[in-house]
Protein backbone atom coordinates (compact mmCIF):
# COMPACT_ATOMS: atom_id res chain seq x y z
CA UNK A 1 0.00 0.00 0.00
CA UNK A 2 1.29 3.64 -1.09
CA UNK A 3 -0.58 6.58 0.31
CA UNK A 4 -1.37 9.18 -1.69
CA UNK A 5 -3.07 12.35 -0.03
CA UNK A 6 -5.81 13.24 -2.24
CA UNK A 7 -8.52 13.88 0.66
CA UNK A 8 -9.73 17.08 2.62
CA UNK A 9 -8.11 16.43 6.09
CA UNK A 10 -5.21 14.28 4.95
CA UNK A 11 -4.74 12.67 8.61
CA UNK A 12 -3.32 9.15 7.61
CA UNK A 13 -0.71 10.99 5.72
CA UNK A 14 -0.07 13.68 8.52
CA UNK A 15 0.09 10.70 11.00
CA UNK A 16 2.43 8.83 8.78
CA UNK A 17 4.80 11.61 8.47
CA UNK A 18 4.09 11.86 4.35
CA UNK A 19 4.61 15.49 2.48
CA UNK A 20 1.27 16.33 1.15
CA UNK A 21 2.07 16.79 -2.20
CA UNK A 22 1.09 13.63 -3.82
CA UNK A 23 3.36 14.42 -6.58
CA UNK A 24 6.45 14.88 -4.69
CA UNK A 25 5.56 11.35 -3.01
CA UNK A 26 5.12 9.43 -6.60
CA UNK A 27 8.81 10.62 -7.54
CA UNK A 28 9.87 9.26 -4.37
CA UNK A 29 8.55 6.34 -4.41
CA UNK A 30 10.74 4.02 -6.00
CA UNK A 31 13.68 4.67 -3.74
CA UNK A 32 12.03 4.33 -0.81
CA UNK A 33 10.91 2.02 2.29
CA UNK A 34 8.92 -0.42 3.20
CA UNK A 35 7.20 -0.57 6.54
CA UNK A 36 4.56 -2.36 8.61
CA UNK A 37 1.78 -0.63 10.22
CA UNK A 38 -1.10 -1.34 12.28
CA UNK A 39 -4.89 -1.70 11.21
CA UNK A 40 -7.65 -0.64 12.94
CA UNK A 41 -10.92 -3.35 12.66
CA UNK A 42 -14.54 -2.01 13.72
CA UNK A 43 -17.33 -5.02 13.80
CA UNK A 44 -20.58 -2.77 13.84
CA UNK A 45 -24.17 -2.95 13.31
CA UNK A 46 -25.64 -2.57 9.97
CA UNK A 47 -29.49 -3.16 9.62
CA UNK A 48 -30.16 -6.59 10.75
CA UNK A 49 -26.44 -7.55 10.22
CA UNK A 50 -22.75 -7.34 11.81
CA UNK A 51 -19.92 -6.46 9.13
CA UNK A 52 -16.34 -5.59 9.50
CA UNK A 53 -15.18 -2.54 8.22
CA UNK A 54 -10.99 -1.82 8.41
CA UNK A 55 -9.42 1.53 9.14
CA UNK A 56 -6.34 3.28 9.17
CA UNK A 57 -6.36 6.65 10.94
CA UNK A 58 -9.45 7.09 13.32
CA UNK A 59 -13.02 6.03 14.25
CA UNK A 60 -15.70 8.24 16.40
CA UNK A 61 -18.89 8.12 17.75
CA UNK A 62 -20.97 11.18 18.53
CA UNK A 63 -20.54 14.42 17.16
CA UNK A 64 -17.77 12.97 14.81
CA UNK A 65 -19.95 10.94 12.61
CA UNK A 66 -21.89 14.17 12.18
CA UNK A 67 -19.67 16.17 10.99
CA UNK A 68 -17.93 14.02 8.66
CA UNK A 69 -21.26 13.45 7.64
CA UNK A 70 -21.97 17.55 6.61
CA UNK A 71 -17.95 17.68 4.94
CA UNK A 72 -19.05 14.91 2.59
CA UNK A 73 -21.78 16.44 1.36
CA UNK A 74 -20.88 19.77 1.00
CA UNK A 75 -18.72 20.66 -1.80
CA UNK A 76 -18.22 24.17 -0.31
CA UNK A 77 -16.91 22.70 2.86
CA UNK A 78 -14.49 20.60 1.10
CA UNK A 79 -12.63 23.52 -0.69
CA UNK A 80 -11.68 24.66 2.71
CA UNK A 81 -9.34 21.93 2.54
CA UNK A 82 -8.74 21.14 6.26
CA UNK A 83 -10.63 23.93 7.90
CA UNK A 84 -13.53 21.74 6.43
CA UNK A 85 -13.94 20.15 9.61
CA UNK A 86 -13.22 22.90 12.24
CA UNK A 87 -16.21 25.01 10.28
CA UNK A 88 -18.20 21.44 10.08
CA UNK A 89 -17.85 21.14 14.20
CA UNK A 90 -19.15 24.93 14.53
CA UNK A 91 -22.26 24.55 13.23
CA UNK A 92 -22.65 20.49 14.61
CA UNK A 93 -22.10 21.65 18.35
CA UNK A 94 -24.91 24.00 18.57
CA UNK A 95 -27.17 20.88 18.57
CA UNK A 96 -25.15 18.23 19.92
CA UNK A 97 -26.14 16.11 22.72
CA UNK A 98 -24.15 13.77 24.60
CA UNK A 99 -25.59 10.33 24.81
CA UNK A 100 -25.08 7.31 27.61
CA UNK A 101 -22.69 4.66 25.85
CA UNK A 102 -21.53 1.47 27.82
CA UNK A 103 -18.42 0.39 27.24
CA UNK A 104 -15.60 -2.62 28.30
CA UNK A 105 -11.99 -3.01 27.11
CA UNK A 106 -9.64 -6.07 26.34
CA UNK A 107 -8.35 -5.50 29.98
CA UNK A 108 -11.05 -5.49 31.33
CA UNK A 109 -11.65 -1.44 32.41
CA UNK A 110 -15.57 -0.73 31.70
CA UNK A 111 -17.52 1.98 32.60
CA UNK A 112 -20.90 3.44 31.33
CA UNK A 113 -20.37 7.13 30.71
CA UNK A 114 -22.48 9.82 29.04
CA UNK A 115 -20.56 11.23 26.64
CA UNK A 116 -20.64 13.90 23.81
CA UNK A 117 -17.54 12.36 21.68
CA UNK A 118 -15.75 9.27 21.39
CA UNK A 119 -12.24 8.98 19.56
CA UNK A 120 -10.97 5.83 18.70
CA UNK A 121 -7.53 6.56 17.65
CA UNK A 122 -4.93 4.05 15.55
CA UNK A 123 -2.98 7.48 14.30
CA UNK A 124 -2.30 10.54 16.41
CA UNK A 125 -4.68 13.30 13.64
CA UNK A 126 -7.46 14.04 13.42
CA UNK A 127 -10.00 16.47 11.30
CA UNK A 128 -7.21 18.29 9.56
CA UNK A 129 -4.60 17.90 11.90
CA UNK A 130 -6.08 17.87 15.21
CA UNK A 131 -4.46 15.42 17.78
CA UNK A 132 -6.42 14.32 20.62
CA UNK A 133 -4.32 11.95 20.78
CA UNK A 134 -0.97 13.02 20.33
CA UNK A 135 1.34 9.95 21.82
CA UNK A 136 -0.87 7.04 19.12
CA UNK A 137 1.34 5.62 16.79
CA UNK A 138 1.05 3.46 14.20
CA UNK A 139 3.18 0.63 15.19
CA UNK A 140 2.45 -0.01 19.05
CA UNK A 141 -0.31 -2.52 18.34
CA UNK A 142 -2.81 0.01 21.01
CA UNK A 143 -6.04 2.18 20.29
CA UNK A 144 -6.03 5.60 21.90
CA UNK A 145 -9.30 6.04 23.55
CA UNK A 146 -10.50 9.57 24.22
CA UNK A 147 -13.76 10.26 25.99
CA UNK A 148 -15.83 13.83 25.82
CA UNK A 149 -17.96 14.17 28.66
CA UNK A 150 -21.50 15.37 28.99
CA UNK A 151 -19.47 19.33 28.46
CA UNK A 152 -21.57 21.92 28.21
CA UNK A 153 -22.00 24.59 24.69
CA UNK A 154 -19.24 26.91 26.25
CA UNK A 155 -16.77 24.19 27.61
CA UNK A 156 -17.01 22.05 24.07
CA UNK A 157 -16.56 25.34 22.30
CA UNK A 158 -13.31 26.29 24.64
CA UNK A 159 -11.66 22.54 24.72
CA UNK A 160 -12.26 21.94 20.61
CA UNK A 161 -10.66 25.44 19.91
CA UNK A 162 -7.94 24.21 21.91
CA UNK A 163 -7.69 21.21 19.84
CA UNK A 164 -8.03 23.01 16.68
CA UNK A 165 -4.26 25.47 17.91
CA UNK A 166 -2.57 22.45 18.66
CA UNK A 167 -3.46 21.96 22.69
CA UNK A 168 -4.55 18.94 24.59
CA UNK A 169 -7.55 18.53 26.28
CA UNK A 170 -7.93 19.88 29.73
CA UNK A 171 -11.15 19.31 30.81
CA UNK A 172 -11.81 16.95 34.05
CA UNK A 173 -14.40 15.45 32.22
CA UNK A 174 -12.51 14.61 29.33
CA UNK A 175 -10.52 11.07 29.89
CA UNK A 176 -8.05 9.18 27.71
CA UNK A 177 -6.31 6.06 27.94
CA UNK A 178 -5.45 2.94 25.70
CA UNK A 179 -6.79 -0.79 24.90
CA UNK A 180 -6.34 -3.78 22.15
CA UNK A 181 -9.92 -3.59 21.58
CA UNK A 182 -13.51 -2.41 23.31
CA UNK A 183 -16.52 -2.85 22.95
CA UNK A 184 -19.90 -0.20 22.98
CA UNK A 185 -23.17 -0.92 23.30
CA UNK A 186 -25.87 1.86 23.24
CA UNK A 187 -28.18 4.02 21.65
CA UNK A 188 -28.31 3.73 17.42
CA UNK A 189 -25.23 5.49 17.21
CA UNK A 190 -23.83 6.16 13.67
CA UNK A 191 -20.24 4.88 14.04
CA UNK A 192 -17.41 6.87 11.47
CA UNK A 193 -14.30 5.09 10.11
CA UNK A 194 -11.93 7.66 8.39
CA UNK A 195 -14.40 9.85 7.18
CA UNK A 196 -17.19 7.43 6.21
CA UNK A 197 -20.11 6.18 8.17
CA UNK A 198 -19.92 2.60 8.54
CA UNK A 199 -22.78 1.64 10.78
CA UNK A 200 -23.46 1.85 14.14
CA UNK A 201 -23.91 0.96 17.75
CA UNK A 202 -23.45 -1.88 19.01
CA UNK A 203 -19.50 -2.18 18.02
CA UNK A 204 -16.44 -3.79 18.78
CA UNK A 205 -13.42 -2.21 17.44
CA UNK A 206 -10.04 -3.66 17.79
CA UNK A 207 -6.49 -3.59 16.57
CA UNK A 208 -4.27 -6.11 14.23
CA UNK A 209 -0.51 -5.70 14.87
CA UNK A 210 1.82 -4.99 11.19
CA UNK A 211 -0.88 -6.38 9.01
CA UNK A 212 -0.52 -3.99 6.46
CA UNK A 213 2.93 -2.92 4.38
CA UNK A 214 3.17 0.33 3.59
CA UNK A 215 5.82 1.66 0.92
CA UNK A 216 6.72 4.71 2.25
CA UNK A 217 9.35 7.65 0.05
CA UNK A 218 12.49 8.29 0.56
Amino acid sequence: FAHLPLGTGCDLARGLGLPLNPTGILRRLRKGRDTYIDVGVAEITAGADTVRRYFLNAATVGLGPAVARRVKSSKRLQSFGKRAYSLAALKEVFSARPYQVSWRTDDGASGDTLMLQLFINNGPSVAGGMRPSPNASFNNGELHIVMVGALGLMSTLNQFLRLESGRPFTHPDIHSFVCRSIDLEGPELDLETDGEIAGCLPARLSVRPGALLVRMPA
